[in-house]
């Protein structure tokens, strides 16, 4: 198991950034997903379910999130079980600040099955897909907010 934090500051308002985490499209728009999906009906919140599928080093992977807090715009947390074993607990932080926002993600991620052995060298690959997707959401809303 390893811990992870990350933080960023976007100029856009926490409800932009809280729709980007919260949602499959927005999901599917900053981050390396294929897929994303409810797998429970709206409205959506703790308890809901969505599905994700995703490549890592070459593995197809499905992923299910279950949201345990949904405090929009500020604070959204899930847990996710892969079907290669892996799981995590991963907490999204959104405070307004300076015109903008500024964004903690921050949780535990235990890697499962063949990738267990090699997590203390995976950590460095997961740490990377992670700010390609911050920085990626960061672009997206940023130039979302000035056409709008």
């Amino acid at each position: 198991m390893f811990d992870v934090y990350y933080e960023t500051f976007i100029k856009c308002p926490p409800e932009m950034v809280f729709t980007m985490f919260s949602t499959p499209e927005g999901m599917l728009k900053h981050t390396t997903f294929l897929e994303a999906e409810w797998e429970t009906p709206a409205p959506h919140g703790v308890g809901s379910v969505m599905r994700l599928s995703s490549r890592f080093l070459g593995r197809l992977s499905e992923t299910r999130s279950t949201m345990v807090t949904w405090e929009e715009p500020n604070l959204l947390v899930f847990t996710a079980v892969s079907d290669g074993g892996g799981s995590s607990r991963i907490e999204h932080i959104m405070e307004a600040k300076d015109g903008g926002t500024h964004v903690t993600v921050q949780g535990q991620v235990e890697m499962g099955g063949f990738f267990k052995l090699a997590e203390p060298l995976l950590k460095s690959q997961f740490d990377k897909r992670i700010w390609d997707n911050l920085e990626t959401l960061k672009v997206i809303c940023e130039s979302e907010q000035v056409t709008a």
